[in-house]
Protein backbone atom coordinates (compact mmCIF):
# COMPACT_ATOMS: atom_id res chain seq x y z
CA UNK A 1 0.00 0.00 0.00
CA UNK A 2 2.55 2.26 0.97
CA UNK A 3 4.27 1.52 -2.06
CA UNK A 4 1.50 2.02 -4.35
CA UNK A 5 0.66 5.56 -2.37
CA UNK A 6 4.56 7.01 -3.07
CA UNK A 7 3.74 6.34 -6.89
CA UNK A 8 0.49 7.75 -6.66
CA UNK A 9 2.45 10.97 -5.41
CA UNK A 10 5.46 10.90 -7.44
CA UNK A 11 3.14 10.39 -10.56
CA UNK A 12 3.65 14.04 -12.58
CA UNK A 13 0.03 16.28 -13.04
CA UNK A 14 -1.55 15.25 -16.17
CA UNK A 15 -1.01 17.92 -18.64
CA UNK A 16 -3.87 20.71 -19.59
CA UNK A 17 -5.61 20.02 -22.10
CA UNK A 18 -4.79 22.29 -25.12
CA UNK A 19 -8.05 24.78 -26.33
CA UNK A 20 -8.79 24.08 -30.21
CA UNK A 21 -7.78 25.96 -32.52
CA UNK A 22 -10.30 27.35 -34.77
CA UNK A 23 -10.28 29.80 -38.45
CA UNK A 24 -12.88 32.48 -37.65
CA UNK A 25 -14.23 34.67 -40.46
CA UNK A 26 -14.31 38.12 -39.35
CA UNK A 27 -16.10 40.87 -41.39
CA UNK A 28 -15.10 44.10 -39.95
CA UNK A 29 -14.01 47.63 -40.61
CA UNK A 30 -9.93 47.89 -40.71
CA UNK A 31 -8.22 49.94 -37.96
CA UNK A 32 -9.37 53.59 -38.17
CA UNK A 33 -8.35 57.24 -36.24
CA UNK A 34 -11.23 58.24 -34.08
CA UNK A 35 -11.71 61.33 -31.95
CA UNK A 36 -11.88 60.40 -28.21
CA UNK A 37 -14.33 62.10 -26.10
CA UNK A 38 -12.02 61.78 -23.77
CA UNK A 39 -9.82 64.29 -25.54
CA UNK A 40 -11.81 66.69 -25.61
CA UNK A 41 -12.68 66.60 -22.04
CA UNK A 42 -9.54 67.08 -21.10
CA UNK A 43 -8.65 70.55 -23.32
CA UNK A 44 -11.85 71.30 -21.45
CA UNK A 45 -10.42 71.21 -18.43
CA UNK A 46 -7.10 72.36 -19.32
CA UNK A 47 -9.13 75.70 -20.42
CA UNK A 48 -10.76 75.15 -17.33
CA UNK A 49 -7.10 75.09 -15.27
CA UNK A 50 -6.42 78.38 -16.99
CA UNK A 51 -8.81 80.34 -15.69
CA UNK A 52 -8.96 78.90 -12.50
CA UNK A 53 -5.31 79.54 -11.99
CA UNK A 54 -5.63 83.33 -13.47
CA UNK A 55 -8.52 83.95 -10.90
CA UNK A 56 -6.17 82.71 -7.99
CA UNK A 57 -2.95 84.84 -9.40
CA UNK A 58 -5.85 87.78 -8.97
CA UNK A 59 -7.57 86.90 -6.04
CA UNK A 60 -4.98 85.29 -3.96
CA UNK A 61 -2.03 87.13 -5.47
CA UNK A 62 -0.46 86.93 -2.02
CA UNK A 63 -1.02 83.46 -1.29
CA UNK A 64 0.52 82.21 -4.53
CA UNK A 65 3.59 85.19 -4.09
CA UNK A 66 3.64 83.94 -0.69
CA UNK A 67 4.17 80.48 -1.93
CA UNK A 68 6.61 81.39 -4.27
CA UNK A 69 8.94 83.09 -2.21
CA UNK A 70 8.51 80.39 0.80
CA UNK A 71 10.20 77.80 -2.24
CA UNK A 72 12.62 80.40 -3.01
CA UNK A 73 13.69 81.10 0.41
CA UNK A 74 13.63 77.05 1.21
CA UNK A 75 17.04 77.46 -0.82
CA UNK A 76 19.72 79.29 0.04
CA UNK A 77 21.66 81.58 -2.51
CA UNK A 78 24.63 79.19 -2.13
CA UNK A 79 22.73 75.88 -3.25
CA UNK A 80 21.23 78.16 -5.75
CA UNK A 81 24.84 78.83 -7.20
CA UNK A 82 25.35 74.77 -6.84
CA UNK A 83 22.03 74.25 -8.90
CA UNK A 84 22.88 76.39 -11.60
CA UNK A 85 25.04 73.64 -13.49
CA UNK A 86 22.48 70.90 -13.65
CA UNK A 87 19.86 73.25 -14.17
CA UNK A 88 21.63 74.28 -17.43
CA UNK A 89 22.53 70.75 -18.16
CA UNK A 90 18.90 69.93 -17.59
CA UNK A 91 17.67 72.48 -19.67
CA UNK A 92 19.39 71.74 -22.55
CA UNK A 93 18.28 68.25 -22.77
CA UNK A 94 14.80 69.27 -22.95
CA UNK A 95 15.45 72.28 -25.42
CA UNK A 96 17.15 69.80 -27.67
CA UNK A 97 16.88 66.27 -26.78
CA UNK A 98 13.34 65.77 -25.92
CA UNK A 99 11.87 66.74 -29.22
CA UNK A 100 15.35 65.04 -31.11
CA UNK A 101 13.97 61.92 -29.63
CA UNK A 102 10.41 62.16 -30.28
CA UNK A 103 11.00 62.87 -33.86
CA UNK A 104 13.33 60.23 -33.88
CA UNK A 105 11.26 57.76 -32.65
CA UNK A 106 8.32 58.15 -34.86
CA UNK A 107 11.33 58.02 -37.67
CA UNK A 108 12.13 54.51 -36.43
CA UNK A 109 8.79 53.60 -36.67
CA UNK A 110 7.80 55.39 -39.99
CA UNK A 111 5.26 57.28 -38.59
CA UNK A 112 5.18 59.96 -40.77
CA UNK A 113 1.64 61.46 -40.12
CA UNK A 114 2.82 61.53 -35.89
CA UNK A 115 5.18 63.71 -37.24
CA UNK A 116 3.41 66.19 -39.10
CA UNK A 117 1.22 65.68 -35.87
CA UNK A 118 3.69 66.97 -33.36
CA UNK A 119 5.58 69.66 -35.28
CA UNK A 120 1.83 71.23 -35.78
CA UNK A 121 1.37 70.91 -32.02
CA UNK A 122 4.36 72.40 -30.78
CA UNK A 123 3.52 75.30 -33.42
CA UNK A 124 0.09 76.03 -32.26
CA UNK A 125 1.24 75.74 -29.08
CA UNK A 126 4.26 78.21 -29.41
CA UNK A 127 1.93 80.52 -31.52
CA UNK A 128 -1.08 79.80 -28.79
CA UNK A 129 1.25 81.21 -25.90
CA UNK A 130 2.68 84.43 -27.92
CA UNK A 131 -0.95 85.25 -28.64
CA UNK A 132 -1.29 85.01 -24.70
CA UNK A 133 1.66 87.49 -24.16
CA UNK A 134 0.74 89.24 -26.19
CA UNK A 135 -2.52 90.16 -24.46
CA UNK A 136 -1.60 89.91 -21.35
CA UNK A 137 0.86 92.78 -22.37
CA UNK A 138 -1.49 95.20 -24.01
CA UNK A 139 -5.18 94.15 -22.67
CA UNK A 140 -4.53 92.81 -18.77
CA UNK A 141 -5.04 94.67 -15.77
CA UNK A 142 -2.29 94.99 -14.04
CA UNK A 143 -4.06 92.91 -11.18
CA UNK A 144 -3.82 89.86 -13.53
CA UNK A 145 -0.20 90.76 -14.83
CA UNK A 146 1.45 91.29 -11.43
CA UNK A 147 0.94 87.33 -10.25
CA UNK A 148 2.71 86.44 -14.16
CA UNK A 149 5.37 88.90 -14.10
CA UNK A 150 9.21 88.63 -12.94
CA UNK A 151 12.21 91.03 -13.10
CA UNK A 152 15.08 90.17 -15.82
CA UNK A 153 17.95 92.29 -16.33
CA UNK A 154 15.90 94.97 -14.34
CA UNK A 155 12.81 94.88 -16.44
CA UNK A 156 9.34 93.74 -15.62
CA UNK A 157 8.46 90.60 -17.59
CA UNK A 158 5.60 88.40 -17.84
CA UNK A 159 6.86 84.77 -17.06
CA UNK A 160 5.51 82.50 -19.80
CA UNK A 161 8.02 80.73 -22.29
CA UNK A 162 6.26 79.97 -25.67
CA UNK A 163 9.26 77.32 -25.99
CA UNK A 164 7.89 75.46 -23.03
CA UNK A 165 4.30 75.77 -24.19
CA UNK A 166 5.56 74.27 -27.53
CA UNK A 167 6.81 70.96 -25.62
CA UNK A 168 3.99 70.56 -23.41
CA UNK A 169 2.19 70.44 -26.66
CA UNK A 170 4.43 68.33 -28.25
CA UNK A 171 4.72 65.96 -25.53
CA UNK A 172 0.65 66.02 -25.18
CA UNK A 173 0.26 64.93 -28.68
CA UNK A 174 3.00 62.22 -28.65
CA UNK A 175 1.50 60.10 -26.23
CA UNK A 176 0.03 59.05 -23.41
CA UNK A 177 1.84 59.33 -19.60
CA UNK A 178 0.14 55.57 -18.57
CA UNK A 179 1.08 54.21 -21.76
CA UNK A 180 4.47 54.96 -22.85
CA UNK A 181 7.78 55.21 -20.16
CA UNK A 182 9.75 57.78 -22.38
CA UNK A 183 7.08 60.20 -22.99
CA UNK A 184 6.30 59.88 -18.37
CA UNK A 185 9.96 60.44 -18.22
CA UNK A 186 9.87 64.04 -20.66
CA UNK A 187 7.19 65.14 -18.64
CA UNK A 188 8.97 64.55 -15.20
CA UNK A 189 11.79 65.85 -16.52
CA UNK A 190 9.69 69.42 -18.22
CA UNK A 191 8.13 69.47 -14.52
CA UNK A 192 11.68 68.89 -12.73
CA UNK A 193 13.11 72.25 -15.00
CA UNK A 194 10.18 73.95 -14.53
CA UNK A 195 10.12 73.74 -10.30
CA UNK A 196 14.07 74.42 -10.67
CA UNK A 197 13.31 77.52 -11.90
CA UNK A 198 10.56 79.13 -10.10
CA UNK A 199 13.30 78.15 -7.27
CA UNK A 200 15.71 80.54 -9.13
CA UNK A 201 13.22 83.21 -9.91
CA UNK A 202 12.85 82.79 -13.56
CA UNK A 203 9.39 81.89 -13.35
CA UNK A 204 6.91 82.68 -11.12
CA UNK A 205 4.47 79.55 -10.14
CA UNK A 206 1.29 80.44 -11.67
CA UNK A 207 2.93 81.45 -14.82
CA UNK A 208 4.65 77.74 -15.62
CA UNK A 209 1.52 76.01 -14.72
CA UNK A 210 -0.74 78.34 -17.35
CA UNK A 211 2.42 77.96 -20.02
CA UNK A 212 2.21 74.12 -19.69
CA UNK A 213 -1.46 74.13 -19.75
CA UNK A 214 -1.46 76.86 -22.50
CA UNK A 215 0.64 73.97 -24.71
CA UNK A 216 -1.39 71.16 -23.15
CA UNK A 217 -4.94 72.69 -24.19
CA UNK A 218 -3.19 73.08 -28.04
CA UNK A 219 -1.71 68.99 -27.89
CA UNK A 220 -5.13 68.19 -26.71
CA UNK A 221 -6.62 70.85 -29.73
CA UNK A 222 -4.49 69.02 -32.53
CA UNK A 223 -5.05 65.41 -31.41
CA UNK A 224 -9.11 65.89 -30.97
CA UNK A 225 -8.79 67.41 -34.61
CA UNK A 226 -6.52 65.19 -36.57
CA UNK A 227 -7.87 62.19 -34.56
CA UNK A 228 -5.57 59.35 -33.23
CA UNK A 229 -5.01 55.46 -33.92
CA UNK A 230 -7.63 53.48 -31.80
CA UNK A 231 -6.23 50.88 -29.48
CA UNK A 232 -10.24 49.12 -29.55
CA UNK A 233 -9.47 45.37 -29.74
CA UNK A 234 -10.07 44.12 -33.19
CA UNK A 235 -8.91 41.41 -35.17
CA UNK A 236 -6.94 38.70 -32.88
CA UNK A 237 -7.53 40.69 -30.22
CA UNK A 238 -11.14 40.88 -30.55
CA UNK A 239 -11.56 37.05 -31.30
CA UNK A 240 -9.95 36.40 -28.21
CA UNK A 241 -11.86 38.01 -26.26
CA UNK A 242 -14.61 36.38 -27.39
CA UNK A 243 -13.11 33.06 -26.55
CA UNK A 244 -12.04 34.68 -22.98
CA UNK A 245 -16.13 34.97 -22.70
CA UNK A 246 -16.82 31.15 -23.53
CA UNK A 247 -17.85 31.46 -26.83
CA UNK A 248 -15.69 29.08 -29.56
CA UNK A 249 -16.15 31.48 -32.41
CA UNK A 250 -16.31 30.56 -36.10
CA UNK A 251 -18.29 33.73 -37.59
CA UNK A 252 -17.82 37.19 -36.16
CA UNK A 253 -19.89 39.91 -38.37
CA UNK A 254 -20.21 44.09 -37.30
CA UNK A 255 -23.85 44.98 -36.76
CA UNK A 256 -23.45 48.38 -35.69
CA UNK A 257 -23.60 51.36 -38.08
CA UNK A 258 -20.25 51.85 -39.74
CA UNK A 259 -17.91 54.84 -40.03
CA UNK A 260 -18.19 56.73 -42.45
CA UNK A 261 -15.83 56.80 -45.64
CA UNK A 262 -14.88 53.08 -44.60
CA UNK A 263 -15.20 49.78 -46.09
CA UNK A 264 -15.84 46.34 -44.59
CA UNK A 265 -13.72 43.86 -44.91
CA UNK A 266 -13.55 40.33 -44.36
CA UNK A 267 -10.34 38.03 -42.70
CA UNK A 268 -9.58 34.60 -41.22
CA UNK A 269 -8.50 34.58 -37.82
CA UNK A 270 -6.53 31.94 -37.00
CA UNK A 271 -6.34 31.22 -33.47
CA UNK A 272 -5.90 28.50 -30.43
CA UNK A 273 -6.13 31.16 -27.42
CA UNK A 274 -7.89 29.68 -24.35
CA UNK A 275 -11.55 29.34 -23.69
CA UNK A 276 -13.23 30.66 -20.58
CA UNK A 277 -11.29 31.44 -17.55
CA UNK A 278 -8.06 29.59 -16.92
CA UNK A 279 -5.86 29.06 -13.56
CA UNK A 280 -2.77 30.70 -15.39
CA UNK A 281 -4.75 34.22 -14.41
CA UNK A 282 -4.75 33.95 -10.77
CA UNK A 283 -1.04 32.37 -11.30
CA UNK A 284 0.51 35.63 -13.44
CA UNK A 285 -1.61 37.74 -10.34
CA UNK A 286 0.11 36.25 -7.81
CA UNK A 287 3.28 36.96 -9.56
CA UNK A 288 5.83 40.23 -7.80
CA UNK A 289 5.33 43.03 -10.33
CA UNK A 290 9.17 42.12 -10.95
CA UNK A 291 8.75 38.82 -12.83
CA UNK A 292 5.84 40.14 -14.42
CA UNK A 293 7.44 42.71 -16.06
CA UNK A 294 10.75 40.64 -16.97
CA UNK A 295 8.49 38.66 -18.79
CA UNK A 296 6.75 41.07 -20.36
CA UNK A 297 10.06 42.51 -21.67
CA UNK A 298 11.31 38.84 -23.17
CA UNK A 299 7.97 38.52 -24.98
CA UNK A 300 8.14 41.96 -26.58
CA UNK A 301 11.76 41.04 -27.22
CA UNK A 302 10.93 38.09 -29.29
CA UNK A 303 7.65 39.55 -31.01
CA UNK A 304 9.37 42.39 -32.65
CA UNK A 305 7.37 45.02 -30.93
CA UNK A 306 4.24 44.13 -33.12
CA UNK A 307 0.77 43.22 -32.19
CA UNK A 308 -1.96 40.47 -32.52
CA UNK A 309 -2.88 41.81 -36.06
CA UNK A 310 0.86 42.42 -37.42
CA UNK A 311 0.83 46.60 -36.62
CA UNK A 312 3.55 48.39 -35.39
CA UNK A 313 2.46 49.47 -31.76
CA UNK A 314 3.39 53.04 -31.11
CA UNK A 315 2.29 52.02 -26.95
CA UNK A 316 5.54 49.11 -27.69
CA UNK A 317 7.67 50.85 -25.01
CA UNK A 318 4.59 51.16 -22.21
CA UNK A 319 5.29 49.97 -19.16
CA UNK A 320 3.61 47.23 -17.74
CA UNK A 321 5.40 46.44 -14.41
CA UNK A 322 3.05 45.97 -11.59
CA UNK A 323 -0.29 45.52 -14.15
CA UNK A 324 -3.03 43.98 -12.17
CA UNK A 325 -6.09 45.10 -13.36
CA UNK A 326 -8.51 41.71 -15.11
CA UNK A 327 -8.37 43.25 -18.54
CA UNK A 328 -4.29 43.71 -18.11
CA UNK A 329 -3.91 40.23 -17.02
CA UNK A 330 -6.22 38.66 -19.27
CA UNK A 331 -4.08 40.16 -22.27
CA UNK A 332 -0.73 38.91 -20.63
CA UNK A 333 -2.53 35.39 -20.45
CA UNK A 334 -3.62 35.38 -24.41
CA UNK A 335 0.00 36.73 -24.72
CA UNK A 336 1.83 34.00 -23.20
CA UNK A 337 -0.52 30.91 -24.76
CA UNK A 338 -1.63 31.88 -27.91
CA UNK A 339 0.52 35.24 -29.00
CA UNK A 340 2.99 33.05 -31.09
CA UNK A 341 0.35 30.79 -33.23
CA UNK A 342 -2.68 32.96 -33.47
CA UNK A 343 -2.62 35.46 -37.19
CA UNK A 344 -4.93 36.96 -39.26
CA UNK A 345 -5.04 36.88 -43.46
CA UNK A 346 -7.12 38.84 -45.65
CA UNK A 347 -10.54 36.55 -46.67
CA UNK A 348 -10.56 37.56 -50.64
CA UNK A 349 -13.29 34.93 -51.29
CA UNK A 350 -15.81 36.16 -48.56
CA UNK A 351 -17.83 39.40 -49.94
CA UNK A 352 -18.15 41.53 -46.79
CA UNK A 353 -21.14 44.04 -47.97
CA UNK A 354 -23.20 41.18 -48.67
CA UNK A 355 -22.55 39.17 -45.44
CA UNK A 356 -23.48 41.94 -43.84
CA UNK A 357 -26.43 42.88 -45.62
CA UNK A 358 -27.66 39.17 -45.32
CA UNK A 359 -26.72 39.31 -41.21
CA UNK A 360 -28.97 42.68 -41.18
CA UNK A 361 -31.68 41.09 -42.41
CA UNK A 362 -32.38 39.14 -40.05
CA UNK A 363 -31.15 41.40 -36.90
CA UNK A 364 -33.57 43.16 -35.01
CA UNK A 365 -33.43 47.48 -36.25
CA UNK A 366 -33.48 48.30 -33.23
CA UNK A 367 -29.79 46.60 -32.12
CA UNK A 368 -27.03 48.15 -32.26
CA UNK A 369 -28.64 51.60 -33.80
CA UNK A 370 -27.22 53.62 -31.10
CA UNK A 371 -23.61 54.57 -32.49
CA UNK A 372 -21.76 54.47 -29.14
CA UNK A 373 -20.50 50.93 -28.67
CA UNK A 374 -19.85 48.40 -31.10
CA UNK A 375 -22.16 45.19 -31.71
CA UNK A 376 -21.18 41.91 -33.47
CA UNK A 377 -23.32 38.92 -34.58
CA UNK A 378 -21.37 36.09 -32.97
CA UNK A 379 -21.75 32.21 -34.09
CA UNK A 380 -20.27 29.12 -32.52
CA UNK A 381 -19.37 25.54 -33.77
CA UNK A 382 -22.62 24.75 -32.78
CA UNK A 383 -24.56 26.92 -35.14
CA UNK A 384 -25.53 28.99 -32.06
CA UNK A 385 -25.60 33.29 -32.61
CA UNK A 386 -25.61 35.56 -29.75
CA UNK A 387 -24.91 39.49 -30.09
CA UNK A 388 -22.14 40.67 -28.36
CA UNK A 389 -21.69 44.58 -27.40
CA UNK A 390 -17.97 45.88 -27.01
CA UNK A 391 -17.84 48.47 -24.79
CA UNK A 392 -14.53 50.81 -25.81
CA UNK A 393 -12.55 52.54 -23.31
CA UNK A 394 -12.24 55.74 -25.11
CA UNK A 395 -16.34 55.71 -25.09
CA UNK A 396 -16.63 55.33 -21.27
CA UNK A 397 -16.35 58.97 -20.62
CA UNK A 398 -19.63 59.54 -22.77
CA UNK A 399 -21.44 56.99 -20.70
CA UNK A 400 -20.17 58.38 -17.04
CA UNK A 401 -21.03 61.81 -18.68
CA UNK A 402 -24.77 60.84 -20.38
CA UNK A 403 -25.15 59.45 -16.51
CA UNK A 404 -23.75 62.18 -14.60
CA UNK A 405 -26.37 64.23 -16.49
CA UNK A 406 -29.31 61.97 -16.36
CA UNK A 407 -28.99 61.97 -12.92
CA UNK A 408 -28.09 65.76 -12.20
CA UNK A 409 -31.82 65.78 -14.72
CA UNK A 410 -34.01 63.18 -12.65
CA UNK A 411 -32.81 65.32 -9.59
CA UNK A 412 -34.16 68.53 -10.63
CA UNK A 413 -37.29 66.99 -11.62
CA UNK A 414 -37.73 66.05 -8.45
CA UNK A 415 -37.37 69.02 -6.73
Amino acid sequence: MEAGQKELRSAPPAAPERPPRREVLLVDVPPTRVRRPGDLVSLLLAVLGIVVVLVLAVYAHGTAQGVTEDVQSAVADVLRAVLLVPVTVLEGLLTFFVPVAVIVNRVARRSWRSIGEVLLSALAAAGLATLALWALNNYAPVALTVGLTITADGYAVIGMNPYVAALAGLLTTAGERKRQRSIRWWWNLLWVVLGLSVIQGEQTLPGAVVTVLVGRAAGLGVRYAMGVLHDRANGVTLVRGLRRGGIDAVRVVRLDPLPEGVEPQAWTVTTSAPLGYVESVRERSRRGPEEVAAEDEGEDTETGGTDGNGRTDEGADSDSAGSSTPAELLAAVDRDSAAASDSIAPDPLTDPRQVLQEVAASTPPALGRDGVHRVYAVWDTEGRRCDAIVLDGDQQVVGYLAGLWDGLRMRGLDR
